[in-house]
Protein backbone atom coordinates (compact mmCIF):
# COMPACT_ATOMS: atom_id res chain seq x y z
CA UNK A 1 0.00 0.00 0.00
CA UNK A 2 2.42 2.47 0.72
CA UNK A 3 4.24 1.37 -2.62
CA UNK A 4 1.03 2.35 -4.27
CA UNK A 5 0.39 5.91 -2.40
CA UNK A 6 3.90 6.85 -3.18
CA UNK A 7 3.65 5.94 -7.11
CA UNK A 8 0.41 8.21 -7.14
CA UNK A 9 2.20 10.91 -5.31
CA UNK A 10 4.99 10.67 -7.85
CA UNK A 11 2.87 11.03 -10.64
CA UNK A 12 1.02 13.58 -9.35
CA UNK A 13 4.35 15.82 -9.07
CA UNK A 14 4.09 16.70 -12.32
CA UNK A 15 0.22 18.03 -12.14
CA UNK A 16 0.92 20.25 -9.21
CA UNK A 17 4.36 22.00 -11.12
CA UNK A 18 1.99 22.70 -14.03
CA UNK A 19 -0.80 23.95 -12.28
CA UNK A 20 1.83 26.88 -10.80
CA UNK A 21 0.43 30.21 -11.47
CA UNK A 22 1.77 33.64 -13.13
CA UNK A 23 1.96 35.26 -9.40
CA UNK A 24 3.68 32.08 -8.07
CA UNK A 25 6.35 32.43 -11.24
CA UNK A 26 6.93 36.33 -10.39
CA UNK A 27 7.20 35.45 -6.76
CA UNK A 28 3.93 37.69 -6.38
CA UNK A 29 2.33 38.41 -3.33
CA UNK A 30 -1.19 38.97 -3.21
CA UNK A 31 -0.41 42.29 -0.91
CA UNK A 32 2.54 44.37 -0.11
CA UNK A 33 3.26 47.18 2.27
CA UNK A 34 5.75 49.95 2.25
CA UNK A 35 7.26 53.45 2.26
CA UNK A 36 9.11 55.31 -0.43
CA UNK A 37 10.88 58.62 0.23
CA UNK A 38 12.53 61.37 -1.60
CA UNK A 39 16.15 62.30 -0.74
CA UNK A 40 14.14 65.55 0.88
CA UNK A 41 11.42 63.93 2.68
CA UNK A 42 8.82 66.06 1.24
CA UNK A 43 7.33 63.27 -0.53
CA UNK A 44 6.09 60.28 0.88
CA UNK A 45 4.80 57.06 -0.79
CA UNK A 46 2.66 54.84 1.22
CA UNK A 47 2.23 51.34 -0.41
CA UNK A 48 -0.56 49.20 1.36
CA UNK A 49 -1.45 47.73 -2.01
CA UNK A 50 -3.53 44.78 -3.86
CA UNK A 51 -1.31 43.09 -6.14
CA UNK A 52 -3.32 41.58 -9.14
CA UNK A 53 -1.76 39.32 -11.57
CA UNK A 54 -3.99 37.72 -14.12
CA UNK A 55 -3.26 33.82 -14.29
CA UNK A 56 -1.86 33.44 -18.27
CA UNK A 57 -0.38 30.80 -19.37
CA UNK A 58 1.82 32.68 -21.53
CA UNK A 59 2.06 36.46 -22.15
CA UNK A 60 2.59 37.88 -25.93
CA UNK A 61 3.51 41.05 -27.10
CA UNK A 62 1.00 42.13 -29.41
CA UNK A 63 1.46 44.13 -32.74
CA UNK A 64 -1.56 46.88 -33.31
CA UNK A 65 -3.08 49.09 -35.94
CA UNK A 66 -5.83 52.22 -35.26
CA UNK A 67 -8.47 51.50 -37.16
CA UNK A 68 -11.70 53.30 -37.87
CA UNK A 69 -15.25 52.33 -37.23
CA UNK A 70 -16.98 50.74 -40.03
CA UNK A 71 -20.26 52.56 -40.83
CA UNK A 72 -22.60 49.17 -39.89
CA UNK A 73 -20.58 49.47 -36.29
CA UNK A 74 -21.48 52.91 -35.30
CA UNK A 75 -24.68 52.65 -36.63
CA UNK A 76 -25.19 49.54 -34.14
CA UNK A 77 -23.85 51.62 -31.65
CA UNK A 78 -26.48 54.40 -32.60
CA UNK A 79 -29.45 51.70 -32.21
CA UNK A 80 -28.04 50.12 -28.59
CA UNK A 81 -27.58 53.64 -27.05
CA UNK A 82 -30.98 55.10 -28.28
CA UNK A 83 -33.18 51.38 -28.11
CA UNK A 84 -36.45 52.02 -28.81
CA UNK A 85 -35.81 56.24 -29.49
CA UNK A 86 -36.69 57.21 -33.08
CA UNK A 87 -33.57 59.09 -34.69
CA UNK A 88 -31.30 60.41 -37.39
CA UNK A 89 -28.50 59.33 -38.78
CA UNK A 90 -25.61 61.14 -41.04
CA UNK A 91 -22.29 59.99 -42.25
CA UNK A 92 -20.55 62.11 -44.00
CA UNK A 93 -16.60 62.43 -45.39
CA UNK A 94 -14.55 65.61 -46.27
CA UNK A 95 -10.93 66.14 -47.75
CA UNK A 96 -9.67 69.42 -46.29
CA UNK A 97 -5.82 70.24 -46.02
CA UNK A 98 -5.17 68.48 -42.97
CA UNK A 99 -6.29 65.57 -43.86
CA UNK A 100 -9.51 63.46 -44.44
CA UNK A 101 -12.58 64.18 -42.07
CA UNK A 102 -15.50 61.60 -41.57
CA UNK A 103 -18.71 63.09 -39.39
CA UNK A 104 -20.84 60.85 -37.62
CA UNK A 105 -24.24 62.30 -35.93
CA UNK A 106 -27.17 60.94 -34.46
CA UNK A 107 -30.11 62.72 -33.20
CA UNK A 108 -32.88 61.70 -31.35
CA UNK A 109 -36.59 63.52 -32.69
CA UNK A 110 -39.02 62.75 -29.74
CA UNK A 111 -36.89 66.10 -27.91
CA UNK A 112 -35.55 63.08 -24.97
CA UNK A 113 -31.88 64.81 -25.33
CA UNK A 114 -30.08 61.92 -27.09
CA UNK A 115 -27.00 62.63 -29.58
CA UNK A 116 -24.11 60.61 -30.81
CA UNK A 117 -20.71 62.25 -32.33
CA UNK A 118 -18.41 60.61 -33.78
CA UNK A 119 -15.22 61.67 -36.20
CA UNK A 120 -12.37 59.71 -37.95
CA UNK A 121 -9.54 61.84 -38.86
CA UNK A 122 -6.43 60.45 -41.35
CA UNK A 123 -3.92 63.42 -41.49
CA UNK A 124 -1.80 64.14 -45.24
CA UNK A 125 0.24 61.22 -44.90
CA UNK A 126 -2.92 58.58 -44.23
CA UNK A 127 -2.31 58.06 -40.86
CA UNK A 128 -5.19 57.47 -38.57
CA UNK A 129 -4.77 60.38 -35.78
CA UNK A 130 -8.31 60.01 -34.57
CA UNK A 131 -11.13 57.68 -34.23
CA UNK A 132 -14.04 58.54 -31.48
CA UNK A 133 -17.82 58.11 -31.09
CA UNK A 134 -19.47 59.93 -28.18
CA UNK A 135 -23.15 59.06 -26.82
CA UNK A 136 -24.98 61.85 -24.18
CA UNK A 137 -28.14 61.91 -23.13
CA UNK A 138 -28.91 65.08 -21.48
CA UNK A 139 -32.16 64.78 -18.76
CA UNK A 140 -34.72 67.31 -19.88
CA UNK A 141 -35.84 67.63 -16.76
CA UNK A 142 -33.17 67.70 -14.32
CA UNK A 143 -30.65 69.13 -17.18
CA UNK A 144 -27.58 66.51 -16.09
CA UNK A 145 -25.51 65.18 -18.19
CA UNK A 146 -22.41 62.78 -17.92
CA UNK A 147 -19.63 63.81 -19.24
CA UNK A 148 -17.21 60.52 -20.41
CA UNK A 149 -14.45 62.42 -21.31
CA UNK A 150 -13.59 64.23 -18.40
CA UNK A 151 -12.14 62.32 -15.05
CA UNK A 152 -12.63 65.18 -12.59
CA UNK A 153 -16.02 64.07 -11.37
CA UNK A 154 -15.63 59.93 -11.11
CA UNK A 155 -14.73 58.51 -7.42
CA UNK A 156 -14.97 55.04 -6.20
CA UNK A 157 -18.11 54.53 -4.84
CA UNK A 158 -20.24 51.73 -3.33
CA UNK A 159 -23.56 53.15 -4.77
CA UNK A 160 -24.26 56.34 -7.06
CA UNK A 161 -26.94 58.83 -5.61
CA UNK A 162 -29.85 58.97 -7.33
CA UNK A 163 -29.53 55.57 -8.51
CA UNK A 164 -31.36 52.10 -7.31
CA UNK A 165 -29.17 50.21 -9.95
CA UNK A 166 -26.91 47.61 -7.79
CA UNK A 167 -23.16 47.51 -9.41
CA UNK A 168 -23.90 44.20 -10.96
CA UNK A 169 -26.92 45.23 -12.58
CA UNK A 170 -25.28 47.78 -14.12
CA UNK A 171 -22.84 45.78 -15.84
CA UNK A 172 -25.36 43.56 -17.16
CA UNK A 173 -27.08 46.56 -18.93
CA UNK A 174 -23.40 47.55 -20.33
CA UNK A 175 -21.77 44.43 -21.08
CA UNK A 176 -25.41 43.34 -22.86
CA UNK A 177 -24.88 46.79 -25.00
CA UNK A 178 -21.06 46.36 -25.64
CA UNK A 179 -21.67 43.12 -26.79
CA UNK A 180 -23.79 44.40 -29.62
CA UNK A 181 -20.85 46.73 -30.87
CA UNK A 182 -17.78 45.44 -29.46
CA UNK A 183 -17.84 41.60 -29.24
CA UNK A 184 -14.71 40.49 -27.75
CA UNK A 185 -14.61 43.25 -24.70
CA UNK A 186 -14.67 42.96 -20.62
CA UNK A 187 -15.21 45.16 -18.07
CA UNK A 188 -12.04 45.81 -16.60
CA UNK A 189 -13.38 48.38 -13.76
CA UNK A 190 -16.43 50.48 -12.20
CA UNK A 191 -16.51 53.79 -10.24
CA UNK A 192 -19.40 56.37 -9.85
CA UNK A 193 -19.57 59.69 -12.12
CA UNK A 194 -21.33 63.15 -10.99
CA UNK A 195 -23.66 64.52 -12.95
CA UNK A 196 -22.76 67.90 -14.28
CA UNK A 197 -25.79 70.54 -15.81
CA UNK A 198 -26.34 72.79 -18.62
CA UNK A 199 -27.21 76.06 -18.50
CA UNK A 200 -30.25 78.16 -20.45
CA UNK A 201 -28.62 77.96 -23.58
CA UNK A 202 -27.96 73.92 -23.83
CA UNK A 203 -24.19 74.84 -23.35
CA UNK A 204 -22.64 72.87 -20.44
CA UNK A 205 -21.55 73.64 -16.96
CA UNK A 206 -19.03 71.95 -14.42
CA UNK A 207 -21.96 72.78 -11.60
CA UNK A 208 -23.00 69.52 -9.55
CA UNK A 209 -26.88 68.04 -10.63
CA UNK A 210 -26.71 65.99 -7.24
CA UNK A 211 -27.29 63.12 -9.61
CA UNK A 212 -24.60 60.00 -10.01
CA UNK A 213 -24.59 56.88 -12.32
CA UNK A 214 -22.35 54.23 -12.79
CA UNK A 215 -19.57 54.35 -14.99
CA UNK A 216 -17.80 51.14 -16.42
CA UNK A 217 -14.84 50.90 -18.50
CA UNK A 218 -13.85 47.90 -20.85
CA UNK A 219 -11.20 46.58 -22.46
CA UNK A 220 -10.33 43.56 -25.11
CA UNK A 221 -10.44 40.20 -23.70
CA UNK A 222 -6.33 39.03 -23.65
CA UNK A 223 -4.07 37.24 -21.84
CA UNK A 224 -3.93 40.11 -19.52
CA UNK A 225 -6.29 43.36 -19.10
CA UNK A 226 -5.91 46.13 -21.02
CA UNK A 227 -4.97 48.50 -18.09
CA UNK A 228 -7.63 51.57 -18.16
CA UNK A 229 -5.68 55.06 -16.96
CA UNK A 230 -7.99 57.84 -16.37
CA UNK A 231 -5.58 60.49 -16.49
CA UNK A 232 -4.72 59.60 -20.85
CA UNK A 233 -3.82 63.00 -22.18
CA UNK A 234 -6.84 64.46 -24.29
CA UNK A 235 -4.92 66.36 -26.86
CA UNK A 236 -3.15 65.06 -30.30
CA UNK A 237 0.30 66.89 -29.37
CA UNK A 238 1.43 64.18 -26.84
CA UNK A 239 -0.19 61.33 -28.34
CA UNK A 240 0.21 60.51 -32.30
CA UNK A 241 -2.89 58.42 -31.52
CA UNK A 242 -5.27 58.13 -28.74
CA UNK A 243 -5.79 54.52 -26.73
CA UNK A 244 -8.27 52.54 -27.16
CA UNK A 245 -10.96 53.80 -24.30
CA UNK A 246 -14.50 52.38 -23.83
CA UNK A 247 -16.34 53.59 -21.03
CA UNK A 248 -20.17 53.46 -20.50
CA UNK A 249 -22.40 55.80 -17.86
CA UNK A 250 -25.67 53.71 -16.20
CA UNK A 251 -28.07 54.77 -14.24
CA UNK A 252 -32.25 53.50 -13.61
CA UNK A 253 -33.10 55.26 -17.44
CA UNK A 254 -30.19 52.90 -19.30
CA UNK A 255 -26.95 53.95 -20.84
CA UNK A 256 -26.62 57.52 -19.96
CA UNK A 257 -23.13 58.40 -22.35
CA UNK A 258 -20.61 56.36 -23.88
CA UNK A 259 -17.07 57.16 -25.61
CA UNK A 260 -15.39 54.80 -27.76
CA UNK A 261 -12.40 56.17 -28.56
CA UNK A 262 -9.40 55.36 -30.23
CA UNK A 263 -10.39 51.21 -31.82
CA UNK A 264 -7.43 49.32 -33.05
CA UNK A 265 -7.02 45.77 -34.49
CA UNK A 266 -4.53 43.04 -33.41
CA UNK A 267 -2.04 42.17 -36.16
CA UNK A 268 -0.39 39.66 -34.67
CA UNK A 269 2.18 39.07 -32.10
CA UNK A 270 6.18 40.12 -31.86
CA UNK A 271 7.27 37.70 -29.40
CA UNK A 272 4.81 34.83 -28.99
CA UNK A 273 5.60 34.68 -25.00
CA UNK A 274 7.92 37.04 -23.46
CA UNK A 275 9.86 36.74 -20.30
CA UNK A 276 8.86 39.14 -17.50
CA UNK A 277 11.08 40.19 -14.48
CA UNK A 278 10.08 39.23 -11.13
CA UNK A 279 7.95 41.14 -8.61
CA UNK A 280 10.89 41.92 -6.01
CA UNK A 281 12.37 43.69 -8.91
CA UNK A 282 9.71 45.61 -10.06
CA UNK A 283 9.66 47.02 -6.51
CA UNK A 284 13.20 47.70 -5.80
CA UNK A 285 12.73 50.23 -9.34
CA UNK A 286 9.36 51.68 -7.74
CA UNK A 287 11.10 52.57 -5.02
CA UNK A 288 14.36 54.26 -6.73
CA UNK A 289 12.20 56.19 -9.17
CA UNK A 290 8.62 56.36 -8.15
CA UNK A 291 9.93 59.20 -5.48
CA UNK A 292 11.91 61.11 -8.68
CA UNK A 293 8.51 61.04 -10.16
CA UNK A 294 6.83 62.95 -7.73
CA UNK A 295 9.44 64.97 -6.36
CA UNK A 296 8.75 67.03 -9.16
CA UNK A 297 5.95 69.22 -7.34
CA UNK A 298 8.05 69.90 -4.65
CA UNK A 299 8.95 73.12 -6.17
CA UNK A 300 5.58 73.95 -5.24
CA UNK A 301 4.69 71.97 -1.79
CA UNK A 302 6.66 70.82 1.02
CA UNK A 303 4.50 68.08 1.57
CA UNK A 304 3.94 65.52 -1.00
CA UNK A 305 1.90 62.02 -0.17
CA UNK A 306 1.02 59.11 -1.92
CA UNK A 307 -1.01 56.38 -1.35
CA UNK A 308 -0.49 53.35 -3.76
CA UNK A 309 -3.96 50.91 -3.26
CA UNK A 310 -3.16 48.89 -6.42
CA UNK A 311 -0.80 47.26 -8.33
CA UNK A 312 -1.53 45.77 -11.48
CA UNK A 313 0.01 44.21 -14.31
CA UNK A 314 -1.91 44.41 -17.49
CA UNK A 315 -1.20 45.47 -20.97
CA UNK A 316 -0.90 48.91 -22.08
CA UNK A 317 -0.46 50.52 -25.46
CA UNK A 318 2.69 51.82 -26.23
CA UNK A 319 4.34 53.44 -29.74
CA UNK A 320 6.44 50.57 -31.31
CA UNK A 321 9.59 52.16 -32.05
CA UNK A 322 10.41 53.55 -36.14
CA UNK A 323 7.03 52.55 -37.42
CA UNK A 324 4.99 55.20 -37.45
CA UNK A 325 1.47 54.11 -37.12
CA UNK A 326 2.00 51.14 -35.32
CA UNK A 327 1.75 50.31 -31.79
CA UNK A 328 2.09 47.43 -29.14
CA UNK A 329 0.29 46.45 -26.47
CA UNK A 330 3.40 45.89 -23.83
CA UNK A 331 2.98 43.92 -20.37
CA UNK A 332 3.56 46.59 -17.68
CA UNK A 333 3.32 47.28 -14.16
CA UNK A 334 1.10 50.31 -12.56
CA UNK A 335 1.24 51.78 -9.02
CA UNK A 336 -2.41 53.13 -8.95
CA UNK A 337 -3.58 55.37 -6.28
CA UNK A 338 -4.13 59.31 -5.02
CA UNK A 339 -1.90 62.16 -4.52
CA UNK A 340 -2.00 64.99 -1.69
CA UNK A 341 -0.28 67.98 -1.75
CA UNK A 342 0.27 70.72 1.01
CA UNK A 343 2.11 73.92 1.17
CA UNK A 344 3.01 73.22 4.78
CA UNK A 345 4.23 70.11 6.16
CA UNK A 346 1.50 68.42 7.85
CA UNK A 347 -0.61 71.05 6.46
CA UNK A 348 -3.87 71.75 5.59
CA UNK A 349 -4.75 69.23 1.77
CA UNK A 350 -4.26 72.60 -0.55
CA UNK A 351 -4.47 70.23 -3.75
CA UNK A 352 -5.35 66.60 -4.45
CA UNK A 353 -5.50 63.97 -7.47
CA UNK A 354 -7.95 61.48 -6.75
CA UNK A 355 -9.49 60.04 -9.88
CA UNK A 356 -9.63 56.13 -9.56
CA UNK A 357 -7.78 54.13 -12.20
CA UNK A 358 -4.95 56.91 -11.80
CA UNK A 359 -0.97 54.84 -12.69
CA UNK A 360 1.32 56.62 -10.69
CA UNK A 361 3.99 54.88 -11.87
CA UNK A 362 4.08 52.19 -14.76
CA UNK A 363 7.11 50.06 -15.52
CA UNK A 364 7.78 47.67 -18.39
CA UNK A 365 7.36 44.60 -16.67
CA UNK A 366 9.86 43.12 -19.47
CA UNK A 367 12.83 45.01 -19.25
CA UNK A 368 11.99 47.34 -16.44
CA UNK A 369 12.08 50.52 -17.98
CA UNK A 370 9.85 53.72 -16.26
CA UNK A 371 7.19 54.71 -19.16
CA UNK A 372 5.61 57.94 -19.58
CA UNK A 373 1.91 57.27 -20.34
CA UNK A 374 1.45 60.96 -21.44
CA UNK A 375 3.69 60.11 -24.35
CA UNK A 376 3.09 56.38 -24.64
CA UNK A 377 6.90 55.04 -24.27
Amino acid sequence: MKKIIALLLALMLPVCAGAETLQDRLSAPSHVVDTFKSNTGKTVITVDAEVHVPDADRIPVYSVTPRTFSQDELQAMVATCFGSIPYSFDFEEQDKEAGTFTYVSANAQDGSGCYLSGIMWRNPLGILQEAKALFERTNPITGTWYPTEKHTNVYLGNQPVGCTLTRDEAQRIADEAVRTFAPGFSCVGQAVIRGETTNGSGDYSEDYSGQEAWVLFYGKDLELPVTYDTAFPNDLHNHVHHPETLVIVVDDAGIESMLFNGPYSLNGTLTENCVLIPFDQVMSIAAKLMPLKIASYEQSYSDIRVHITEIRLGYMYTLQKDTPGEYVLTPVWDFVGTVEYRRKKNGKITGESSEPFTSRLTINAIDGTVIDRNYGY
